[in-house]
């Protein structure tokens, strides 16, 4: 075995004296042990079939990258080129010899640590936007009690240097002061956002609850102005979901999809349902959430029809959602509306309902991007997060979701019925003129 695996470090990689087994050296290191079982899982669960010999290659420019040995001690020692089309095995045992080579087998078990979060978060991060690799440090953080935390119920991006409000939500200290999506904050604190990564802005915008902070808005050509909010626990729930009536219409606006939301908008609705006139379920700028409570909303208004399909790479790993008996405002109509921030979870939703004839679709079209080359894959997939060891996880796509019509998600978002640029509470008022009248629709592009 000895000599086998030898050979074989020496015939892919070029390695130089090596004096110990694969098998022993992956047994007696976790770090690279570690990243081995990452890269297996990946082959094994990917939702496309992965070029695992690109991977490989990945994985040891990234080693090289964190080398202790000087470059020429590296080149001696490790040739990647010469990486073929090898079995399983073989790669790894590749990726043990190019963790010698870089002298990380003599590094601390921090400094090991460290040098394999950082390799697997390059091949991870090359796979698409959603997969991602979460380090022991962020498992902590996120396994913290979070019971004094709290925040002012805002949703951001980075659009560049400017970091951009796309959503408040109800009940929070955001709508209270009058924050509005489209706002752009420039400082939080006096620190100047365009200096900060997005996390890093996430981070400084939650704090204790109670504790203040200060952001420097911006909107329009209007001058900058600074904010000052306090913090409070958010219900996630709660900050998601708002109920309302305008005219004879019950409006319900999702931000997002967090866990009970179906059971709280069930509740909310039950008592508006058989006194309502129309339904407006507005999914317009919700970035997604849970796949389960996805199909729970679609649920509400559909009785025994289908959802959502999701399909993964292997032939049997077909899972197909369905609505079960019964709906809740049955014989009201129901008009969704979307846009282009409308994305993943809402865009099931919206599908489910159009191609089930169930509502009418108002507004733009949803997000649903799928760019191989770009590696998006931003609506339209299932992530599934796969425990590596007690403190770190693999979130990794894993299928891909398929609409009523059979058409995929990713391939066919929602297209308006209705097609409409209006914003905020004018496209909710030219919602109820729709479902009055079709025929004042500009542009009928439904997609069924």
């Amino acid at each position: 075995m000895y000599l086998f695996w030898r050979g074989v470090l020496i015939g892919l990689l070029g390695l130089a004296g090596a004096t110990m087994s694969a098998t022993a050296k992956v047994n007696a290191d976790p770090a690279i042990a570690r990243a081995i079982k990452v890269f297996g899982l990946i082959e094994d669960n990917y939702v496309e079939t992965p070029d695992m010999l690109r991977i490989t290659k990945l994985a040891i420019a990234k080693i090289s990258q964190q080398s202790r040995t000087d470059a020429e001690t590296w080149q001696k020692c490790v040739a990647t080129d010469s990486v073929r089309t090898v079995s399983r095995k073989q790669r790894e045992a590749a990726l043990v010899a190019a963790w010698s080579c870089a002298g990380l087998d003599q590094a601390t078990v921090q400094e090991a640590d460290v040098a394999s979060d950082a390799t697997i978060e390059a091949v991870v991060a090359d796979l698409d936007k959603q997969s991602k690799w979460y380090s022991a440090d962020f498992a902590k953080t996120f396994r913290n009690d979070l019971s004094n935390q709290g925040g002012i119920g805002i949703s951001v991006r980075k659009d560049g240097d400017m970091l951009t409000i796309y959503k408040t939500a109800p009940n929070t200290p955001s709508r209270e002061t009058g924050i509005q999506s489209g706002d752009v904050i420039s400082a939080i604190d006096g620190v100047a956002t365009a200096t900060l990564s997005l996390d890093d802005a996430i981070t400084r915008i939650r704090g204790v609850e109670g504790s203040m902070i200060a952001l420097t808005v911006k909107r329009g050509t209007e001058p900058d102005r600074v904010m000052s909010l306090q913090r409070r626990k958010i219900d996630p729930v709660e900050s998601a979901l708002e109920v309302y009536r305008r005219e004879d219409a019950t409006v319900v606006r999702m931000t997002a999809l967090p866990a009970r939301g179906t059971e709280y908008l069930e509740r909310l609705l039950g008592g508006q349902a058989s006194s309502t006139k129309l339904v407006i379920l507005d999914l317009r700028d919700n970035s997604g959430g849970l796949l389960d409570e996805a199909v729970g909303v679609a649920d509400l208004f559909l009785d025994k029809a289908a959802i959502v399909i999701s399909k993964g790479r292997a032939p049997y790993d077909v899972e197909a959602y369905n609505s079960k008996e019964g709906q809740i405002a049955a014989n009201v109509p129901l008009v969704v509306l979307t846009n282009r921030n409308t994305v993943s979870g809402p865009e099931i939703i919206a599908s489910a309902l159009q191609d089930n004839k169930r509502a009418i679709v108002v507004g733009e079209k949803s997000f649903g991007a799928y760019v191989a080359g770009q590696k998006e894959y931003a609506s339209g997939s299932v992530q599934t997060l796969l425990m590596v060891d007690k403190n770190r996880a693999l979130k990794l796509t894993t299928s891909w979701q398929y609409r009523p019509n059979g058409r995929r998600l990713a391939d066919a978002p929602v297209l308006p019925d209705c097609a409409s640029d209006l914003q905020g509470d004018a496209l909710v008022d030219f919602a109820i003129e729709v479902a009055a009248n079709r025929n004042i629709c500009p542009n009928e592009q439904a997609v069924h």
